[in-house]
């Protein structure tokens, strides 16, 4: 699947990242931004770690491609009971297994010290 509205941020460390919304990953789920909204308020999806400066969630490629693996595992299909399958349990394993790579040892969010990070570089830019 082709990527596209595509965010940029820089973690403390440096690195890039490559960011999407929300409406990347409930296309490539074929659901709408609301029920994708109403899977993290109801926990079945975990609240993504990083954010843009209005707020909006951000997802990486790698998180997209992960979730869309486990509903397909899970036949979650339009019109079908979520609850009745294994994906919620799934795709917090898999996700969490994902987090260790971008949270740091404390435990703190690397989004939040990216968030300001982003915002010096741009300051400095202009």
């Amino acid at each position: 699947m082709s990527y596209r509205r595509e965010t940029v941020m820089y973690l403390p460390n440096g690195k890039k990242v490559i960011l999407y919304p929300v409406s990347v990953l409930s296309e490539a789920l074929g659901r709408s931004n609301q029920t994708i909204r109403k899977w993290e308020i109801a926990g079945i999806l975990p609240r993504t770690m990083f954010e843009d400066s209005r707020k909006c969630r951000l997802y990486t490629k790698e998180q997209i491609d992960i979730i869309v693996k486990c509903a397909e595992e899970c036949h979650v299909s339009q019109g079908s009971a979520i609850s009745r399958t294994p994906f919620k349990k799934m795709v917090h394993e898999e996700l969490a297994k994902l987090a260790k790579k971008y949270l740091r040892k404390r435990g703190t969010k690397i989004a939040e010290e990216a968030s300001k990070k982003n915002k010096e570089l741009k300051e400095n830019e202009g």
